[in-house]
């Protein structure tokens, strides 16, 4: 962390795990919001979250819906469900605001770490190993 940076919630990650950040919204309208199957109004409701309720979101689209990061599919009881978004603002619908930026972060596993990957990283570079300087001492 760098001099100055605010600490973020880091739930669900061991300590010198490698995460992800991802930005939280926040439920504002009531009685709830639906978290929906597809990016539409009609698409099918695999549950609802209620007034406070704090949401990890993996992308903010351009048709104002919002796809729910891994970590909150993980959270859902209906299980094998590999997508998940909820509508940011329901005007059009009548419905107002639904969710709010919570000016907050939270850092979830990566996924592409999962059962002992190794992260990736770049190669050492020849005149590093030719010179000894590869591997680096312990």
């Amino acid at each position: 962390r760098h001099a100055g940076q605010a600490a973020w919630p880091r739930q669900g990650i061991a300590p010198g795990e490698r995460g992800l950040r991802r930005r939280l919204l926040q439920v504002v309208h009531s009685p709830h919001v639906y978290i929906r199957a597809k990016p539409n109004k009609t698409g099918s409701a695999i549950t609802t979250k209620k007034p406070g309720d704090k949401v990890a979101i993996l992308e903010t689209r351009s048709d104002g819906w919002v796809r729910l990061c891994e970590s909150e599919l993980a959270k859902l009881t209906r299980k094998g469900v590999t997508e998940a978004y909820m509508l940011v603002d329901g005007t059009a619908l009548g419905l107002g605001v639904l969710l709010n930026d919570s000016g907050e972060t939270v850092t979830v596993p990566d996924p592409s770490l999962a059962e002992g990957a190794v992260p990736a990283q770049l190669a050492p570079s020849i005149e590093d190993v030719e010179a000894g300087e590869y591997p680096p001492a312990s």
